[in-house]
């Protein structure tokens, strides 16, 4: 039979489109309705679910998944790339993040299991930067790290009967202003020098009073995180500037 005579469930038309995508695309991960592709350093997400829609619309598989090559193929040609100092970051990531990736990203040791990418702001998308891409890392870090502070953002209570604070709004960078000496400073107001840390997602960092019960709740909160673009599911515990793992199976790995 026919894929534009078939009639499929959202669920097996989320794995027929990601693995069509993967065979052009292989570095294509799903992460639940999100397709993410990583090519030429450049990030995409798709939506399954709109891509769902459309095809509901049409009920032409072949048609959509030719649509969604298409414009990915255009995308990455837009973006052919410049490196501009102006919309460089740095980024906080996984320390396994982009480790099988034809490109060897600019990275450096943040702490524990996390490091430190950079990646240029292209509006729509991120693209992170390689070691093929600069000459000159020093002052690449001076720019993004001078341009992540140019992005203000103020910590507000999740709960009023809870000592767990999160950013007032959120941004591609809000776990990445942990960097930020002024951020630090501002959580160390209202927790003091010893606080629990969350890097969630790109999108969320969580910190909270030191507290036993608080771990079990910046965990649950990570888990119901929709951001794809995920950092890490370990809380972390902020000593007078030591990071180390806060969950009791993690305790003996530390770093100053």
């Amino acid at each position: 039979m026919w894929d534009f005579m078939l009639e499929y469930s959202f669920d097996s038309f989320r794995l027929k489109m990601y693995n069509d995508i993967k065979k052009t695309y292989q570095y294509a991960q799903l992460n639940k309705n999100i397709i993410l592709i990583y090519c030429n350093n450049i990030e995409i997400s798709i939506s399954i679910e709109d891509a769902y829609e459309e095809y509901k619309l049409c009920e032409n598989y072949n048609i959509i998944l030719d649509i969604f090559l298409k414009n990915i193929g255009n995308y990455l040609n837009q973006y052919k790339f410049n490196l501009n100092y102006n919309k460089v970051y740095p980024i906080i990531k996984s320390e396994n993040f982009g480790k099988d990736e034809e490109y060897n990203f600019l990275r450096e040791n943040y702490l524990l299991d996390l490091d430190i990418l950079y990646v240029q702001d292209m509006d729509e998308t991120f693209r992170f930067l390689s070691v093929d891409d600069i000459d000159d890392f020093t002052y690449l870090k001076k720019r993004a790290f001078e341009n992540l502070n140019k992005i203000r953002n103020i910590i507000v209570k999740l709960d009023e009967d809870l000592e767990i604070y999160s950013f007032n709004y959120l941004t591609d960078y809000s776990s990445s202003f942990f960097l930020l000496e002024e951020v630090r400073n501002q959580i160390i107001k209202k927790l003091g020098k010893k606080f629990l840390v969350a890097f969630s997602s790109s999108t969320s960092l969580i910190v909270a009073k030191d507290y036993p019960e608080y771990i079990d709740i910046l965990k649950s909160l990570i888990d119901v995180d929709t951001d794809p673009h995920k950092v890490s599911e370990h809380i972390y515990k902020y000593n007078n500037g030591t990071m180390t793992f806060a969950e009791t199976k993690n305790i003996l790995k530390i770093i100053k």
